[in-house]
């Protein structure tokens, strides 16, 4: 809190009165953050094939990711990360748009499984946990110091499997 204070230049009552509870500031950032940063997650959802949806979901976390203009990693993956036993309220909140970003590939892969641009026969949950298992690993890869060119390479092996 005394980091938001100074780059706001506001301080804890001021900040209280403007956005209420820091859960209630959190998930207004979070939202911030899913309407702005990762905003390509929804576009990459209304690409033509199962492929193009993958390999631009993955390759535009790939550069963003590693964009030295951008902090290290996902918001969303780095406070679960981060989160202690005290902050339960906010792993939740956290776990909620990951499950939400997976449920929404899987309705997206149920849809390649009708337009018969994936086999019928595909697991299509397991498919999107995939995906967003390695999307997730990503953002840890590159708080690590993962590079771009790595993570792209990443991006490709995983695509490459919806073709």
């Amino acid at each position: 809190m005394s980091e938001l204070t100074k780059a706001m230049g506001m301080n804890k009552t001021s900040i209280y009165a403007a956005y209420g509870s820091k859960e209630e500031l959190f998930q207004k950032a979070v939202d911030r953050y899913s309407n702005g940063p990762v905003k390509f997650v929804a576009d990459a959802l209304n690409e033509k094939s199962a492929y193009e949806v993958v390999n631009k979901l993955l390759t535009t976390a790939a550069v963003n990711l590693t964009n030295p203009q951008n902090p290290c990693g996902c918001l969303i993956i780095q406070g679960a990360l981060s989160c202690s036993k005290e902050s339960q309220h906010i792993h939740d909140i956290l776990s909620s748009y990951r499950n939400g970003y997976e449920k929404l590939l899987i309705e997206r892969l149920e849809r390649a499984k009708e337009e018969k641009d994936i086999p019928m026969e595909s697991d299509t949950k397991s498919l999107a946990k995939l995906v967003a298992t390695v999307h997730q690993g990503m953002s840890v890869q590159a708080s690590s110091g993962a590079g771009k060119e790595e993570l792209l390479r990443i991006a490709d092996l995983v695509a490459d499997r919806f073709r």
